[in-house]
């Protein structure tokens, strides 16, 4: 199977981490980007889905 990987640059990912936290309340710690680089759609879409079981 070939996936198509989605790369996001810092001021991106920064700027849907804001959008993300405006739209559906939601709000990160620092603790939770102890991960070395969030570069993927996939990686953050982990993240959100993990706050949301909190």
């Amino acid at each position: 199977m070939n996936e198509d990987v989605i790369t996001l640059d810092s001021l991106q990912i920064v700027n849907l981490i804001i959008l993300l936290e405006e739209e559906f309340e939601i709000s990160f710690n620092p603790e939770d980007f102890k991960i070395s680089s969030f570069n993927t759609i996939s990686s953050l879409i982990n993240l959100i889905n993990n706050k949301g079981g909190e």
